[in-house]
């Protein structure tokens, strides 16, 4: 990890991230990860793996702290911002299934939709 990037390479760190996820959790592919995360995650769920990560590399103590001790932070806080880009789409494609609902709702398609499961 470099120590001065711009905001171009940290979007690419943030891309790596979200790759090593894939490879971890999925098939491999973002698309993948994300079915995952449409299947096993809820909003709940992105904020208690972004807390995790956010205090993940404290190790106690009071500043200063070491290059160790900040290394660690920076890879904590790349790990934070891919889970909060995976959030961010999570819950835009939640809103597009209740926009897409509530078309098929308004227009009387979907007989399976009803207004409770909006």
């Amino acid at each position: 990890m470099p120590d001065k990037i711009n905001t171009a390479d940290f979007g690419l760190m943030i891309h790596e991230e979200r790759k090593r996820q894939a490879n971890c959790w999925a098939d491999g592919t973002e698309e993948g990860l994300d079915k995952i995360d449409d299947d096993t995650n809820d909003a709940n769920d992105f904020v208690a793996h972004i807390a995790h990560h956010s205090s993940r590399w404290f190790p106690g103590g009071f500043p200063p702290y070491g290059r160790g001790v900040l290394a660690d932070f920076k890879v904590q806080m790349v790990k934070v911002a891919a889970l909060a880009f995976a959030a961010y789409k999570w819950a835009d494609r939640r809103m597009t299934d209740i926009d897409d609902a509530e078309a098929a709702l308004q227009r009387g398609v979907n007989e399976g939709v009803t207004e409770d499961m909006l």
